[in-house]
């Protein structure tokens, strides 16, 4: 059974990883070097809380079915919070309009699917537990 409070921990874990991650790259590469480091940081939020809500929109219907079948396990939802970040980023640049290929998109999605997986074990580790 997943709770709103469970989901929360587990976007906000998202949401740090990936903007620390997003953060850390862009001023490395210079890419934000218009913006303040604050800005950086604000814009690098925004963006891993869209992508969060994306991944929990696909994720929430998946794990009820994962738990109706028994499936529910720490690696089940490592793996699910693993898959829906790339996919994610995926049909959003997909739908944007990107003219990079899809292997192209993905190429640099594993930091990204690190934080997802991270997100899972999170909601996995807070959701409460049968029979409680």
């Amino acid at each position: 059974m997943l709770t709103a409070r469970a989901l929360g921990c587990g976007v906000i874990v998202a949401v740090v990883l990936a903007s620390a991650y997003t953060w850390a790259d862009a001023t490395i590469s210079g890419e934000y070097a218009l913006l303040t480091p604050a800005g950086a940081t604000s814009f690098a939020a925004i963006i891993s809380s869209l992508t969060a809500v994306q991944a929990l929109i696909v994720c929430v219907p998946l794990w009820l079915l994962f738990e109706r079948f028994g499936w529910d396990s720490w690696l089940a939802a490592a793996g699910l919070g693993f898959i829906a970040a790339p996919i994610s980023w995926l049909v959003t640049n997909r739908l944007e309009g990107s003219v990079q290929t899809v292997p192209e998109l993905l190429q640099g999605t594993l930091p990204y699917s690190l934080c997802g997986a991270a997100a899972g074990l999170t909601i996995w580790l807070m959701r409460p537990r049968r029979g409680t």
